[in-house]
């Protein structure tokens, strides 16, 4: 028999689902993990000139969704529309591969600025992903270095205080945290966690201590 989810759907759409402007926060999780589950991913497509287009889609697995209200005016994807979010913004239901529905959320043109203020920015009680994060560049020599917040990236943790689950029960549920940046040019160096060709990604579940990479534009 399914477990019961220890929010009910109501209780869960009361809880902001964004961090700052994308906020997942810890109850959320839990539920989410119970329910199995939830896919977030956070995309940082670099431009040569350092503006970045900053996306985020989360993406609900068919029962999560039924549980939390399913496609109707009360459901996660019709409230991600409620929210007032800073700049040129787009939001847009979003199927993945997989056939899981969810939202996707775009800020455009973000400045090397705005993206750091958007990294490092807590939003309705929700720890920010970052302590720090800096992007910088020499000429075409560019580098970017952000500490993650161990609060924000204790996903086992977070989803415990509903009920004790470890990562790999996490990830055994389907549920996923990721971010990932798209750099132009060359990458000298990275510590992500997977990478292919210049997409870089970190998976939070792994408890990265930092984001680090380096490449030269074209």
């Amino acid at each position: 028999m399914r477990e019961k989810l220890a929010l009910t759907p109501q209780e869960v759409l009361a809880v902001p689902i964004t961090r700052r402007a994308l906020a997942v926060p810890a109850l959320v999780l839990g539920a989410a993990a119970l329910a199995g589950c939830m896919h977030v991913q956070e995309t940082v497509d670099v431009s040569p000139n350092g503006t970045s287009e900053v996306t985020a889609t989360i993406t609900y697995s068919p029962q999560l969704l039924r549980d939390l209200g399913g496609t109707g005016t009360t459901s996660p994807l019709s409230q991600f529309k409620q929210h007032q979010l800073p700049g040129q913004v787009s939001v847009s239901r979003y199927t993945d591969a997989s056939g899981w529905q969810g939202v996707k959320v775009t800020l455009h043109e973000t400045s090397l600025a705005e993206l750091q203020k958007l990294e490092t920015s807590s939003s309705q009680g929700a720890a920010p992903l970052f302590k720090s994060f800096v992007m910088t560049h020499n000429g075409k020599q560019w580098s970017v270095v952000g500490t993650f917040d161990k609060s924000a990236t204790d996903l086992s943790k977070a989803a415990g205080q509903v009920q004790s689950l470890s990562v790999a029960q996490l990830k055994a549920t389907g549920f996923s945290y990721d971010i990932t940046l798209v750099l132009p040019g060359r990458v000298v160096q990275a510590n992500a966690t997977s990478r292919k060709g210049n997409t870089l990604t970190w998976a939070l579940l792994d408890h990265p201590a930092s984001l680090r990479a380096s490449w030269v534009a074209p």
